[in-house]
Formats: structure tokens, sequence, C-alpha cells
């Protein structure tokens, strides 16, 4: 029960970090100016999504804490980026027309194409079905 609980928080904190982060680069670049601070904003961001999964995955043994580690990290893509994109395509309809399956070759370390975002949520699934042998 409790890896369903841990799931299901995990595609709710990813749904929710893609919609802030949208919210926050649109509101950014309607400023005119890029984000100007002397370190990368998305150092922040995957920081706080360090910190969550690791407190997701404290109750759990040390095999399946690592492939959920695997599964959730495999997950958070499609759910982060699909909601990203509806999000930034519902605030200005011509930034990402194709809204959940868009792609935007932007400022992140990584960026996921619709099909990789796929793959890794198929990863993702197969990942936390095993966990549920451990």
């Amino acid at each position: 029960m409790i890896i369903i609980i841990t799931i299901m928080g995990w595609i709710l904190y990813s749904l929710f970090e893609g919609y802030r982060e949208a919210l926050y680069f649109y509101y950014e670049s309607k400023t005119g100016r890029e984000h100007k601070s002397k370190y990368d904003i998305h150092v922040m961001f995957n920081a706080q999504r360090a910190a969550a999964l690791s407190l997701a995955l404290l109750s759990f043994n040390i095999i399946t804490a690592l492939i959920m580690f695997i599964g959730l990290t495999a997950l958070f893509p499609f759910f982060h980026d699909g909601q990203y994109y509806l999000t930034r395509n519902n605030l200005h309809k011509l930034t990402y027309p194709k809204r959940w399956k868009d792609f935007g070759d932007g400022s992140a370390v990584l960026d996921f194409t619709w099909k990789q975002r796929i793959s890794l949520l198929i990863l993702g699934i197969a990942a936390v079905i095993a966990a549920f042998i451990f």
C-alpha cells in the first residue's frame, strides 16, 4: 500500500512541478529578461526534487528504495514535462502547440522528446512493478 501511495504522491508532485515551472518561466519571459542569477535555476529545481524523492523513499528497504528511485526518476519527465508544455501552451497558445506531446530544446540540461518520455514512462512502470516483488 505504501508503494501505491508513494507512486501517486510522486505523480502529483511531478505534475505540480511542471505547472510551477511553467508559470515561473512564463512570467520570467514576460519581464523581458532571462534569469540572470549566478546559478542555473535548474540546479535548485533538481535539488528540490532530489530532496522530495529522498523523503519519499525513506520508508523502504534499500533494495526497494533503489528500484523505486529508478522507477520514480523515470516517471518524472513524462508527467512533469507534459504538464509544463500543456501549461505554457495554455498561457500562450503559440509556445508549445503540441501541448503535452511537445518538446522544447530549452535551458534544461535534460530535455526529452515525446518518444523518449514514453520510453521512460515504460521503464518507470516496469521498475515500480519490480518494486512490488521486493
